[in-house]
């Protein structure tokens, strides 16, 4: 029979999408499945759609629980998974039929720990869908600290014309089980976003080998996220506090911690970007002007986020980086509000 995999898929409100995306994993030509299906509390109908599909396939297994967030339902089917290997699947997400049947005919007979593939971005905000190949890394045996750039920075070392890696997602992956339980290796249930790159730099910093493989047949629809990455979170100073100290942690034990330092800084921009748009200067934060800004000029003055600010090269920005690092860089907060109720209106999120 070969194999066996476990499919983990936390499930919360993607009732349009979740059969799609169950088909498709219940459908494999790779049979030797072991399907979980975390039902995170949806308020929709999701989890009779997960009892329904149990009830007619013995492989599939159903976990009814309160909502915890995404991080939790996974480490609740990395407890519970009985298989060698463990992917994860995105519910609001679809696989090729044979995906399975391939990378299981990738996995290589060594001590890997891990396995990595490529896969397709797609995207609609009107009209068809327009999918995006999206590149891991070479194929073969990667060197860890190549994997570690990568995952922090999506664009690291590319030549190729393929659009971007994702290192720093779980569901491009299968994970041997065995290694993930001894290590102890789970999702940070205080870290959202976020807790998909410490979980995979745990990985990276602690496998034998990672093995990556051109392998496309993972369909990501990124554009569900619009709106779950604009919305607000009141609690985005504790949380990016928590993930730098995870972040510095993780590249302090690296022989050669200098040379991530690069890596490290482009990581911290990325946060104060996501930070201010989901935080300082979301329509949501009922904080005075002159509390947001002063809680920003002291964010900027953080050794970290003033070394992105001031000493970081623009190698793997876009040009609308590059502009708002050098916004930054002004002495007044005004300029960058200004850029963003800009950027609001434009993208048509001012009313989120």
């Amino acid at each position: 029979m070969g194999l066996l995999i476990s499919v983990i898929i936390p499930i919360y409100n993607v009732e349009p999408y979740l059969r799609q995306c169950l088909d498709s994993v219940a459908n494999q030509t790779y049979q030797n499945l072991e399907i979980i299906l975390i039902d995170d509390g949806s308020p929709d109908t999701c989890g009779a759609i997960c009892d329904e599909y149990a009830s007619r396939d013995h492989r599939i297994r159903v976990i009814h629980k309160r909502n915890g967030g995404v991080g939790a339902a996974r480490n609740d089917g990395i407890r519970a998974a009985a298989g060698e290997w463990i992917a994860f699947v995105d519910p609001d997400d679809w696989l090729e039929l044979n995906y399975y049947e391939q990378m299981v005919s990738l996995i290589p007979t060594g001590g890997a720990d891990v396995l990595c593939v490529s896969g397709n971005y797609n995207e609609q905000r009107s009209g068809p869908v327009v999918a995006r190949i999206f590149d891991v890394c070479d194929a073969g045996l990667v060197d860890r600290q190549t994997l570690i750039k990568k995952t922090l920075v999506p664009g690291y070392g590319l030549k190729e014309l393929c659009d971007k890696s994702n290192l720093s997602v779980p569901w491009n992956k299968l994970f041997r089980t065995a290694f993930l339980k001894k290590e102890h290796i789970e999702f940070d249930l205080l870290l959202h976003p976020g807790e998909d790159t410490i979980f995979n730099l745990s990985v990276f910093e602690r496998a034998n080998d990672v093995v990556a493989c051109e392998c496309i047949g993972y369909h990501y629809r990124t554009y569900i996220e619009t709106a779950s990455m604009n919305r607000f979170n009141p609690n985005w100073p504790s949380m990016r506090k928590r993930y730098i100290e995870k972040l510095v942690a993780i590249l302090s034990r690296q022989p050669d911690k200098n040379d991530y330092q690069e890596a490290l800084i482009f990581s911290a921009f990325k946060l104060m970007e996501t930070n201010l748009r989901c935080y300082f200067f979301h329509p949501s934060n009922s904080k005075p002007y002159s509390e947001v800004a002063a809680e920003l000029r002291a964010m900027k003055h953080e050794p970290l986020f003033h070394a992105a600010i001031w000493n970081h090269k623009n190698a793997y920005l876009s040009w609308k980086e590059i502009l708002l690092k050098h916004v930054l860089r002004l002495p007044w907060v005004w300029p960058v509000k200004l850029c963003y109720m800009g950027k609001r209106f434009v993208d048509g999120t001012h009313n989120r």
